[in-house]
């Protein structure tokens, strides 16, 4: 698991946190101020973000999910989950 808070923009710490696995199971988790968990861009970037910086996977070794909510402390939170398959 990797973890981050207190960030201002994802692009301060993200990229070096997308280099993936095969077979592992990815769930990117943020929690942040109001109003960016409202665009659903915000997910969809890091998500790209991860592809682009892993390759396609056509025979779907790994998987990505990716939540987005409002943090309860005003902070932006983030974190990355694996599981092995």
């Amino acid at each position: 698991m990797q973890e981050r808070h207190g960030w201002t923009y994802a692009r301060e710490f993200l990229a070096e946190c997308l280099t993936l696995e095969d077979g592992v199971d990815y769930q990117f988790v943020f929690r942040v101020v109001e109003g960016k968990a409202d665009d659903s861009a915000f997910a969809n970037i890091a998500l790209g973000l991860a592809i682009l910086k892993n390759g396609k996977d056509p025979e779907r070794k790994r998987s990505l999910g990716c939540t987005v909510s409002n943090s309860d402390d005003g902070k932006n939170h983030f974190w990355l989950f694996k599981r092995v398959k």
